[in-house]
């Protein structure tokens, strides 16, 4: 990744996403699963997974569990984990996206959707 792109990513993630839910509710989980399934998440990925479950679904969804969100996230990356080629290789954005479309019926969100 451009070193560019790379720090606006870090920035977004360290900086301006410190809102309350984030701080309290997700950022915690997303690091117990970084270290349970012994993965490590780049920042663009971070940001990807936050703006998209805060934004889309744990907002949209009131019936959307913390719960839920835990065995979402755990899912996600447990496919995502499958994709690293590299020792030391960090998941991308790019590779959640396709962990997401690959897990897609094992998911707790799209079936509240509807």
């Amino acid at each position: 990744m451009n070193e560019e792109y790379a720090e606006y990513f870090r920035r977004l993630w360290e900086e301006e996403l410190s809102v309350l839910v984030f701080m309290l509710t997700f950022k915690p989980i997303l690091e117990e699963q970084e270290k349970n399934l012994e993965v490590k998440l780049r920042f663009d990925a971070k940001c990807f997974l936050f703006l998209n479950f805060k934004y889309m679904i744990c907002e949209a969804l009131p019936n959307y569990e913390e719960e839920d969100l835990r065995e979402d996230i755990d899912t996600i990356l447990r496919y995502a984990r499958k994709k690293i080629k590299e020792e030391n290789q960090k998941i991308s954005a790019f590779m959640i996206l396709k962990a997401v479309l690959k897990s897609w019926k094992k998911l707790k969100f799209p079936k509240l959707w509807g």
